[in-house]
């Protein structure tokens, strides 16, 4: 592949968009890094803008060469590790331009005004493992998006390794008013839109009716749903558990509830 080039020395200027990625405001750069063979695979397959990728010893680097027209860079673990700043890349790292920033209206004006709809909107989730978590999950049980609002970076390296690369799927947006976005849900595209909660005295979530078009809304690791949010939503529901426990870890909660609310138009 006349793609690849051999890289012996970590100094080489060629592998500077890669260095010290730990310390960078990728944001800023308007750039995200993609770890792993999976990740960098559907990162590529889903048409993002790949800048360059960086491959230890050739490994997966003869898979992605093909699928890119930029320079595949082989380097000695030793080199790759020092590049990077860490060691934690499973052998393949692509850089790539983060997608435009797409704003809430015009992302629900674009959805389908009949049939079922199910939206995932995370509020205040700080943790990059539980929203990438409930990516994969949203991704796995066919929702249309994830909206989040105050959470962690969605195209952080945590996010994506962690998503296994479904933020190349699913759209993922960002709002900026939570209360804004579940009034829209509601007004604009008509979605029952059920409040994930702890407290035992709402509905059950095995025994509530799901409806063709929804989104489930999901509060913060520490607090869960603010009560002004709570009171935005439709239906709130929790998952039965034992009273030796208060609640449960926020991406398994997610992972209970989505799995059950991808079941719309029928009764429980």
């Amino acid at each position: 592949m006349d793609n690849i080039e051999t890289i012996a020395s970590a100094d080489d200027s060629r592998l500077d968009i890669f260095r010290q990625v730990k310390g960078r405001d990728l944001r800023s750069e308007g750039i995200m890094i993609v770890e792993g063979r999976l990740c960098v695979e559907r990162c590529i397959a889903a048409g993002f803008d790949v800048v360059a990728v960086l491959c230890e010893n050739d490994r997966h680097g003869r898979a992605a060469a093909p699928h890119v027209h930029v320079p595949v860079f082989s380097v000695g673990r030793d080199v790759m590790e020092r590049v990077a700043g860490y060691g934690f890349h499973r052998g393949i790292m692509a850089v790539a331009g983060r997608p435009a920033a797409v704003s809430i209206n015009d992302f629900l004006s674009s959805l389908p005004a009949e049939g079922p709809l199910g939206i995932v909107c995370a509020d205040r989730c700080a943790s990059g493992e539980n929203l990438g978590s409930i990516i994969r999950t949203a991704h796995a049980f066919g929702y249309q998006a994830v909206i989040a609002s105050g959470s962690a970076d969605p195209f952080s390296r945590r996010v994506i390794r962690v998503s296994a690369g479904s933020v190349f799927s699913v759209p993922v947006l960002e709002a900026e008013d939570m209360g804004e976005t579940l009034r829209a849900l509601k007004q604009g595209v008509r979605c029952h839109v059920y409040a994930a909660v702890t407290d035992q005295a709402s509905t059950a979530f095995d025994s509530c009716s799901v409806l063709p078009r929804r989104a489930i809304v999901l509060g913060s690791e520490g607090s869960g749903l603010p009560d002004d949010l709570a009171g935005l939503c439709d239906e709130a529901v929790h998952v039965p558990m034992s009273s030796a426990i208060d609640s449960l870890n926020l991406s398994v909660a997610a992972g209970i509830l989505l799995q059950k609310f991808s079941r719309a138009g029928g009764p429980a």
